[in-house]
């Protein structure tokens, strides 16, 4: 179930990677030829599907177990500063500033004030008819995809102003992504991953959003960098697409996998970090029609 999730991220010279039912897991990836584990940081029915960081903190969905804030001042050893355990699922979380945004399923998107890490506080929420799944800050607009619901209308991309984070509104929404697996937003344009394709909507109308361009095949998630898309695709590997021309999106590199599944890919620079089936692969694509593999680091 944490098929396309954050599940890893690079910040300075390490990786920080969330490993299910192993927790936290930190890398040194200063030689990306020669990845190096350093430390890791596991706890009781930990179940990591998701992580993001920022300053001395990493914030990691832990499924049933809400929450988790860990303080990564020393890279070599990890410790859990806070945690929110108020919600029964955390499916993708985001920060943004002195915010930190959930996806907590059935439960809808949660507004956490996170100025004091150690003690994360609930101080908005948005609830869809659908499961919130996938989740994306762009400013002062909050996007979340809604996958499976006690009704087809609960499916879709909502758009909720977070400019006032205690009362969140619905602003815009998008019913023709299906099962959402991954979001990037760049301007005015959302670009959604879901089983019929990478999608390019234009929200400059908000109450008309408009699909651009759909490259019509399975889709995961999606890293974007200058003109191009990074796609995970699952059992499929991960493509690279130029998507300068939203209604002409081209091929410009597909990299099968035959490790299993495809999950994440990371683009910092002219490297990508793939999250595979059994671990990272680190890429270098500084010719992104041509990219070369680098190392490998097994993760569970």
């Amino acid at each position: 179930e944490a098929m396309f999730k954050e599940l890893f991220r690079k910040s300075g010279n390490k990786a920080y990677i969330a490993d299910a039912y192993n927790g936290l897991r930190v890398v040194n990836i200063s030689d990306p030829a020669q990845p190096v584990e350093i430390s890791g940081l596991e706890w009781g029915s930990s179940n990591a599907i998701g992580i993001v960081t920022a300053g001395s903190q990493a914030y990691l969905a832990d499924r049933k177990n809400g929450l988790r804030v860990i303080n990564i001042l020393d890279p070599a050893h990890p410790v859990q500063a806070g945690v929110f355990n108020r919600i029964d699922t955390a499916r993708m979380v985001v920060t943004d500033g002195d915010y930190a945004y959930l996806a907590a399923g059935f439960k809808g998107a949660r507004i956490l004030d996170i100025s004091n890490p150690a003690q994360p506080v609930e101080v908005g929420a948005y609830e869809f008819s659908g499961f919130a799944e996938i989740i994306k800050v762009v400013g002062e607009r909050l996007y979340v995809c809604t996958n499976y619901s006690s009704n087809f209308g609960g499916m879709g991309v909502h758009v909720v102003d977070i400019s006032n984070p205690a009362q969140p509104r619905q602003i815009s929404y998008y019913d023709w992504v299906g099962e959402c697996r991954g979001i990037a937003v760049v301007g005015s344009l959302g670009y959604f991953a879901d089983a019929g394709g990478l999608k390019i909507v234009d929200f400059s109308d908000l109450a008309n959003p408009l699909l651009l361009g759909n490259t019509q095949e399975w889709a995961g998630s999606i890293q974007i960098q200058d003109n191009l898309a990074y796609v995970a695709r699952g059992p499929l590997g991960w493509k690279t697409y130029d998507i300068t021309d939203p209604g002409d999106i081209q091929t410009v590199a597909s990299v099968p996998e035959a490790s299993g599944w495809t999950q994440d890919v990371k683009v910092v620079g002219s490297l990508a970090y793939v999250r595979v089936g059994d671990g990272i692969r680190i890429y270098s694509v500084s010719n992104p029609a041509a990219p070369a593999l680098l190392s490998s680091y097994p993760v569970s």
